[in-house]
């Protein structure tokens, strides 16, 4: 099995922990809502001894999602961009047809892409990413980014 088979299971697998997450964040969501609306009906449930309040367990759920989902959006987004672009100039792709819009300061961490390509590419890719790279920063630097309103 070639490596380039393995990069391929690789962003697979992200795509995959990516709809995961999501899948949990949606639990963690639905969760926090009942036991907020619980909370609106009733004020404390006795566990034990101590009465603990469905709020309490509202926050919980809520602080789930926003970790799931900064995880989500944050590293595991970026780790599949960053191997996407590493497969792409692997094929051969330019990275203007990769990439054709990009927004503004949003540009990939081309540090972890050569990492990639080294880690998965053969001796010949290799030789040409510095070619590619230049292209890609060309590329960037022509893009015209749209002001947000």
């Amino acid at each position: 099995m070639s490596r380039f088979v393995h990069l391929k299971i690789k962003i697979a697998s992200l795509a995959a922990e990516s709809r995961i997450i999501r899948a949990e964040e949606k639990k963690a969501l639905k969760h926090g809502r009942f036991c907020l609306k619980k909370s609106r009906e009733r004020d404390e449930i006795a566990f034990s001894e101590t009465p603990i309040s469905y709020a309490d367990f509202a926050g919980s759920h809520y602080q789930a999602y926003e970790e799931l989902y900064k995880h989500r959006t944050g590293i595991v987004r970026r780790v599949a961009r960053e191997n996407l672009l590493a497969l792409g100039f692997l094929r051969g792709l330019p990275y203007a047809r990769i990439e054709p819009r990009i927004r503004k300061n949003n540009h990939p961490n081309f540090n972890e892409i050569i990492k990639h390509v080294k880690k998965f590419g053969s001796a010949e890719q290799i030789q040409g990413l510095n070619g590619w790279l230049d292209a890609a920063w060309v590329h960037i630097d022509k893009l015209e980014y749209k002001e947000v309103a």
